[in-house]
C-alpha cells in the first residue's frame, strides 16, 4: 500500500495591517489547507484587548496541536507568534513591512471608509490625518507588532526577522516578495490581484506633501529604521530571489528571513 504523504509545515503569516497582507492571505489559504484565521474575540467588560489577543492565540496552538493546520494567520504580536515555534519547530514564519508613510496614510484612508466597521467614530475621533500622526497609539505601528519589548532597538527587531522568520517580503516590492513566499510555501501563483483595496472615497482623500511625510516620519522613527534596515538586506538578496523563482520547481531553499540556501 503507497505510504500518504505527509504534511508540510504551518505557515503563520504575522499580518500587520495595511502590508498588503490580506491579498497574500487569500492566495496561501486558498493553496494550503487546513488553515485558520486566528482572530480577537469581541469586546468584553473583564478583558483588555491584549489579553484577548492572547487568549485567541491560546486557541489557535490548543487547535493545531490537535489538528494541524497548513496556514495560518492573524492581526497577532511577536510575544504571542514566538511561542509557536516552541510547540512546533517546524513551523515557518513570515510577514510584510511597509514603508511608514504609504503605512499610516493607508491605514487613515482605509479607517474613515465602511470596511472598518466603526468607521463613523473613527472619522469623529480623528477629522484630519494630522489628528492620527499625533496619536500616540498609531505610532510605530510595526515596531508594535514585532518587538519583544517597548524599548528594543531597531537592529534588533531586524535580526529576529532574520533568524527567525523563513521569508520578510517588502509592499514595494510586492510582486517579488509574493512570488517568492508562494514558491517557498509550495503554492501555485495565479493572476495577481489585491483583496480588501481601500475604495477612494471624499472623505478618505489625503493630499501628498512634503510635510506631511516629514512628520510622519518624525512620529514613526523606529518604523522608518526598522524598514531601511530590512530594505537593505532585501536589496542585497535580490539577486538571490531571482536565482530561486528561475530553479527547478522542486528546489527548496531552507534559510531564515529569505536567506534563501
Amino acid at each position: 500500500r503507497a505510504k500518504a504523504t505527509p504534511p508540510g509545515p504551518l505557515w503563520f503569516f504575522l499580518h500587520i495591517p495595511k502590508t498588503a497582507g490580506s491579498s497574500l492571505r487569500s492566495e496561501l489559504a486558498g493553496g494550503l489547507a487546513p488553515n485558520a484565521n486566528v482572530t480577537v474575540a469581541p469586546a468584553d467588560s473583564g478583558r483588555s484587548f491584549e489579553v484577548r489577543r492572547d487568549a485567541a492565540f491560546d486557541r489557535f496552538l490548543a487547535e493545531h496541536a490537535a489538528r494541524p493546520f497548513r496556514f495560518a494567520s492573524g492581526h497577532m504580536r511577536w510575544r504571542q507568534v514566538r511561542r509557536l515555534p516552541a510547540q512546533d519547530p517546524q513551523a515557518r514564519l513570515t510577514t510584510m513591512l511597509r514603508d511608514p508613510v504609504t503605512r499610516v496614510v493607508s491605514a487613515y484612508r482605509y479607517m474613515r471608509t465602511p470596511l472598518h466597521p466603526p468607521h463613523e467614530d473613527f472619522i469623529r475621533e480623528f477629522p484630519r490625518i494630522e489628528d492620527f500622526i499625533e496619536h500616540s497609539a498609531h505610532r510605530n505601528y510595526m515596531a508594535l507588532f514585532l518587538s519583544d519589548s517597548d524599548d528594543e532597538p531597531a537592529e534588533a527587531i531586524v535580526e529576529r526577522l532574520d533568524s527567525a522568520f523563513a521569508f520578510v517580503g517588502l509592499y514595494e516590492d510586492y510582486s517579488l516578495s509574493r512570488a517568492v513566499l508562494l514558491r517557498l510555501a509550495g503554492v501555485a501563483a495565479a493572476e495577481e490581484r489585491h483583496v480588501r483595496k481601500t475604495p477612494d472615497l471624499p472623505v478618505n482623500e489625503v493630499t501628498a506633501s512634503a510635510d506631511l511625510e516629514r512628520r510622519i516620519r518624525a512620529r514613526n522613527e523606529r518604523d522608518c529604521e526598522i524598514h531601511a534596515l530590512w530594505r537593505d538586506r532585501f536589496e542585497r538578496r535580490r539577486a538571490e530571489f531571482l536565482a530561486f523563482l528561475a530553479a527547478p520547481s522542486d528546489a527548496r531553499p531552507a534559510g531564515p528571513g529569505g536567506a534563501l540556501s
